[in-house]
């Protein structure tokens, strides 16, 4: 069927005015709002730009307008891990944005450790935990901090190797701050405590045994040998786990090496 020519500019001029509606703001109205520091209405309205303008300004006041916002003292602690998540859905640009997340990091050990203080269900909070450190994978501070955290209100403390293991794969892998943290961060007590109840609180096949056992391996030139591995070392399952770490390191020998070697081969 064919049309006449004004219902056809009608139709047409219908979908630009949708179009218009959809992206009703321009780059001026943002660059508005940025002058006048309003971050929240901005990050509110950014999405409403036209999209053929946001370009490498728009991504740099969206950036400017999230660091604000999650540096804000007036955003509570309480809804700060929602607001962030939040950030990042709407705008992904932010997860490359080192400022944003190290204070989203920052912020967010704050926030749960209300979490963890208040929660009838650890479970609950850990949880959240492993998704907001698994979004900032190359973290080490996030999660060391979130390994003290967990440490210091789980017991017993195994629960702690899981962030302690993904913050030195972190320092391993280049992350920040990079192998240089490897020594401080190794030489946290509670790391070594963490570790040393994991192994001696788990049969082999559990997660956090093989977590633990990374962590005697790949910490063991940065601490106290004896130190690091002692609370295992009282029990008779801890022992066991730990012994394929303490054979390859030549860490025991006489007696306790043939211990171990048994121990190994019961396992």
């Amino acid at each position: 069927m064919n049309l006449p020519k004004r219902f056809l500019l009608a139709a047409a001029l219908v979908c630009s005015a949708s179009v218009a509606r959809a992206g009703q703001l321009h780059m001026a109205d943002i660059q508005a709002l940025a002058k006048a520091s309003a971050w929240a209405e901005l990050l509110a309205k950014a999405t409403d730009v036209v999209p053929s303008e946001r370009d490498a300004t728009w991504n740099e006041l969206v950036t400017k307008a999230a660091v604000a916002r999650v540096n804000d003292a007036a955003l509570t602690d309480r809804n700060i891990t929602d607001e962030c998540e939040s950030l990042l859905q709407v705008y992904p640009v932010l997860a490359s944005n080192r400022e944003f997340m190290d204070a989203r990091g920052r912020r967010g050990v704050i926030a749960f450790g209300g979490c963890f203080r208040d929660a009838y269900d650890l479970e609950v909070c850990l949880t959240r935990a492993r998704a907001f450190v698994n979004a900032d994978p190359k973290n080490t501070t996030l999660a060391k901090d979130m390994g003290l955290l967990v440490a210091r209100h789980a017991s017993p403390k195994a629960p702690a190797v899981e962030f302690f293991h993904k913050g030195v794969t972190a320092a391993r892998s280049g992350g920040d701050p990079g192998a240089k943290g490897m020594k401080e961060l190794c030489g946290k007590p509670e790391l070594a405590d963490a570790t040393a109840s994991a192994l001696a609180s788990f049969d082999g096949d559990n997660v956090f045994v093989a977590k633990a056992q990374d962590l005697t391996d790949w910490c063991w030139d940065y601490v106290e040998h004896d130190k690091f591995v002692k609370a295992a070392l009282d029990s008779e399952r801890g022992f066991a786990n730990a012994c394929p770490t303490l054979l390859a390191k030549k860490a025991v020998s006489g007696t306790r090496a043939k211990k171990c070697k048994d121990a190994v081969l019961k396992k």
